[in-house]
């Protein structure tokens, strides 16, 4: 099973553009298996285990925007230890363990939201990646526009995250 430590970023092309997208699941102890069975789609995300190391990328590469999901421990940790949002940090999504906890995690960040833009449990990461993603790529296709190679991945990938969300709504519809 593949999981979050183990997305790859593709460098090729997501280096290129301005606007990148991090995620960071640093765990201390016992960890929640966060299951990915489209992970070859969320190449756009670049993965981080450790909290320095994820602020550091995104200070220093101050001429880039950032979207950060983060394990809303990290995030909690993040603002205890430096209760500082780099500017160039323009959105972040907190994934939660359980649904209880979203209503206590909207709570505390409040006075982050401008920046803090959803809270979601862990069971819906994927998911709610995939639906970023498409996003993601549909920004994307004007910068690309003249690079042909590239824009026919993302447009497979879109394509690919389309059918991997409507499998994943049926999945969701038969369980209820």
């Amino acid at each position: 099973m593949q999981t979050i430590t183990d997305i790859t970023f593709n460098n090729n092309i997501y280096s290129q553009v301005r606007h990148w997208v991090v995620v960071l699941y640093q765990i201390d102890g016992v960890a929640l298996v966060i299951p990915l069975s489209n992970i070859d789609l969320l190449t756009y995300m670049q993965p981080f285990d450790e909290i320095p190391g994820c602020q550091n990328h995104i200070t220093t590469n101050n001429h880039k925007t950032f979207t950060l999901f983060a394990y809303s421990e990290n995030i909690a940790t993040w603002f205890w230890n430096n209760n500082v949002i780099p500017e160039n940090l323009d959105e972040i999504i907190i994934f939660c363990p359980f649904a209880d906890e979203k209503d206590y995690w909207r709570k505390w960040t409040r006075r982050y939201t401008q920046k803090i833009k959803n809270v979601i449990t862990y069971d819906a990461f994927e998911r709610e990646a995939l639906i970023f993603g498409m996003k993601y790529i549909d920004d994307l296709r004007l910068h690309f526009k003249n690079n042909g190679d590239i824009l026919n991945i993302l447009e497979d990938n879109y394509t690919r995250m389309c059918l991997a969300l409507s499998n994943s709504f049926g999945r969701a519809a038969n369980r209820q």
